[in-house]
């Protein structure tokens, strides 16, 4: 018998250390679910331009590449149709 007290955590707290590491949604804290979108249409997307990835310098004064004034974009959603499904589940009897 060994002196020392041993746990093994993969088997002992399996459900507990499989519940903290599982990745957690990555929309979710970027989204506002307080929205109605009774009655409309249409939504705006805002967004970002991204830039285009430089080879570092080590010498210059533009060591990252050249800067460029930040933009952002615009796009419009429209929805042009009503489309909709139903499904049932049934079982054997």
């Amino acid at each position: 018998m060994s002196e020392y007290n041993t746990t093994n955590y993969a088997e002992k707290y399996e459900g507990e250390v499989d519940e903290r590491f599982k990745l957690s949604s990555l929309t979710d804290s970027a989204i506002n679910n307080n929205f109605s979108f009774d009655g409309v249409n249409s939504i705006n997307i805002y967004s970002v331009e991204t830039s285009e990835l430089n080879d570092y310098k080590r010498n210059g004064t533009s060591r990252y590449g050249t800067p460029k004034e930040l933009g952002s974009a615009l796009q419009k959603m429209t929805l042009t149709q009503d489309k909709a499904f139903t499904l049932e589940v049934r079982t054997k009897s």
